[in-house]
């Protein structure tokens, strides 16, 4: 595949890897990753020992879920990612290492165990009726070398304990002592950039070209190029204007900054030096873990709030100032060109905007909100493989 930036001409000098074209994800939001997951056939042959080059790491449902995989690429520079075989449904505090790592980065290398039973093996990735083998034993190390994160994962195939109601769980491995999954994969910088954002990677930062407002894209027809995500950086697309797009997921609030017009770097990525149009607006109690679940049961959601703690209207200068939000009127819409926001907030001074997440932003780092079923018929695109 030609590496094209958005604006039409080849990335020169960036080497595989580093470009926006090169990120491993797949159309459904899973992280795709260079490795093997291995383990012997259990005793009577339901969880087969199968041969891949590549894993998928899903995340947009539950928990953390890795399971081997046949990858291609799309011409929308997403994959197309096939997942077979038994799948490994992560422990909650080891999804978060491996985020964690992803999405910061990994200073020194970094090693745990965790003895007690956690986490499962499934003799398939389908969702519903399944063999689980329940897993003990946990080690794992995660490393980073020039940008790329390195994973290795391995837990006993043996339960220490069973739940009688659960019929599909056993211990599958019981004549074979010792026996162990093993999951190693890598994952590299603008796969890391695209999806998490994080500053320090060795990818070039200097801004080459302004970026280009472009129009909706469904996700039949997307084009990762035009994806608007960087180093600490998302954007959302109004009419003729950007908007910064910041969540706290920690602190439960969202901050929407106008900006001004962002430009690309040689690797096709948003700069993040985006001078901001004051003031900036920011909500508290809205996340989008909340308006996920709210927009599963409705495309359209219409939220409002008052009182003295809905949020604030925030000022530059030396020492900044804080108007206070009283109310604040939200109006929230999925559908096939992406998530739509209509916000206007009452302070001293009132302000509103409207704008829309693309649906490449939305599949790179907000994946739960791809619907299970796609909102259209998948693009029958050329396929390059990978």
């Amino acid at each position: 595949m030609s590496r094209i930036g958005p604006w039409g001409a080849a990335e020169g000098g960036v080497r595989e890897g580093l470009h926006i074209v090169d990120v491993d994800v797949a159309l459904d939001g899973a992280l795709v990753g260079h490795g093997v997951l291995f383990h012997p056939a259990d005793d009577e042959g339901h969880f087969a020992a199968l041969a891949a080059e590549r894993v998928s790491i899903s995340r947009a449902f539950g928990s953390m879920r890795i399971a081997r995989c046949r990858a291609s690429r799309d011409s929308s520079g997403f994959l197309r990612a096939e997942a077979f075989g038994s799948e490994l449904l992560l422990p909650d505090a080891l999804a978060a290492m491996i985020e964690h790592a992803l999405g910061v980065g990994v200073r020194a290398p970094v090693s745990a165990k965790f003895a007690h039973q956690t986490g499962v093996l499934a003799d398939t990735t389908r969702m519903d009726r399944r063999r689980t083998q329940p897993l003990s034993d946990w080690t794992i190390d995660i490393d980073e070398d020039d940008g790329c994160v390195a994973v290795k994962l391995s837990a006993a195939l043996h339960a220490l304990h069973l739940q009688g109601w659960d019929k599909d769980a056993s211990n599958y491995w019981s004549a074979q002592d010792g026996a162990r999954v093993e999951v190693h994969f890598t994952i590299n910088p603008a796969t890391r950039i695209a999806c998490f954002g994080p500053y320090g990677l060795p990818l070039p930062d200097a801004a080459v070209m302004p970026a280009m407002l472009v129009d909706p894209s469904p996700l039949s027809a997307l084009n990762i190029a035009n994806a608007p995500v960087g180093a600490g950086t998302q954007l959302g697309l109004g009419e003729g204007r950007w908007f910064n797009f910041y969540e706290a997921k920690g602190l439960s609030y969202l901050s929407i900054t106008e900006c001004s017009q962002p430009s690309r770097t040689a690797a096709g990525f948003l700069t993040s030096d985006n001078h901001p149009h004051w003031p900036r607006i920011h909500i508290n109690g809205l996340t989008m873990d909340s308006i996920w679940f709210a927009t599963k049961n409705s495309p359209t959601v219409r939220l409002s709030a008052e009182g003295d703690s809905v949020g604030s209207l925030d000022y530059p200068g030396s020492g900044g100032w804080t108007d206070k939000i009283t109310s604040v009127e939200t109006e929230i819409m999925l559908n096939e060109s992406g998530l739509h926001f209509a916000v206007e907030v009452r302070s001293p001074k009132s302000q509103s905007v409207c704008f829309r997440l693309p649906w490449e932003l939305l599949v790179l780092r907000y994946p739960k909100f791809i619907p299970r079923r796609p909102v259209s018929e998948p693009s029958t695109s050329a396929i390059i493989a990978v």
